[in-house]
């Protein structure tokens, strides 16, 4: 057992309690699993209308799948593909493996010998490496996703970066807001962490790296600013941050979570 297993199984378990098939499980923030969403379906048919694929022809795969809300996602937008999930912590996992038309295993992408023996078209990784509290164990990790992908596949990676965090600490303190930490569970990117990763190539597919970067500012900077001035509570999902993240474009660099898009070269 590693060192981080109970700490992992200790929250997960939690979430699966509290939160059962809910698609905020995991993310609690609705704008960031709608944007998450959202993006990942895009990322897909863009990469698809690249390839010259059929969607009847391709695999999809949601590695560290947690209840199964983007496998339902998937399902429900390539409804002629073929859509599996893996997943680490039983008590998600159960209640993946509810989710109709998919089909869900457990794996410990850290260990190879877990995991499904065969290739994907597409693999999704949400927030998923960061649950890996051990770098090496992070790089071994990716190195098993990668042998997961087909050449010429796409891996659309969301995960978070110590920078953007950082990033979003320097705008707060100049409202003189407390530090936001990395949570408990978690070991955020760092910068460099996909650079130079065999087989991988950058490919644009039209969504912003930092892609919920506005949403991050008032969320975590602008909103607890004007809630510490009036004496307001503190709402993840504000109506004052939903609506003007809807109005407002896309902008910076602010908030750790980055969504980044490889094709797995031949």
């Amino acid at each position: 057992m590693r060192s981080y297993d109970d700490t992992q199984k200790r929250h997960y378990d939690s979430v699966a309690r509290e939160q059962g098939s809910n698609s905020v499980s995991t993310m609690p923030d609705r704008i960031v699993r709608e944007t998450e969403s959202r993006s990942i379906v895009s990322a897909v048919s863009s990469w698809l209308e690249r390839a010259d694929g059929t969607e009847a022809s391709i695999k999809i795969a949601d590695l560290g799948c947690g209840n199964g809300t983007t496998l339902s996602v998937l399902r429900d937008s390539f409804p002629s593909s073929q859509v599996f999930g893996v997943e680490y912590n039983e008590e998600l996992l159960r209640i993946a493996q509810r989710v109709p038309g998919v089909k869900v295993v457990w794996g410990d992408l850290v260990e190879s010998a877990t995991l499904p023996d065969e290739e994907y078209d597409v693999v999704v990784l949400q927030r998923v490496l960061i649950n890996i509290q051990d770098e090496s164990d992070q790089v071994s990790a990716l190195k098993n996703v990668v042998s997961l992908i087909k050449p010429g596949g796409l891996l659309i990676a969301i995960e978070a970066f110590e920078t953007g965090l950082q990033f979003m600490n320097e705008a707060r303190h100049e409202f003189n807001l407390p530090v936001v930490k990395m949570p408990h569970h978690n070991l955020f990117l760092p910068e460099d962490f996909f650079q130079g990763m065999d087989l991988l190539e950058r490919v644009d597919l039209g969504i912003p790296e930092y892609f919920l970067s506005t949403h991050y500012y008032l969320s975590y900077v602008l909103y607890p600013a004007l809630a510490t001035a009036t004496g307001g509570d503190f709402n993840r999902n504000s109506t004052f941050v939903r609506l003007l993240s809807q109005m407002l474009p896309n902008v910076g660099d602010f908030g750790s979570n980055r969504f980044c898009t490889f094709t797995r070269s031949c």
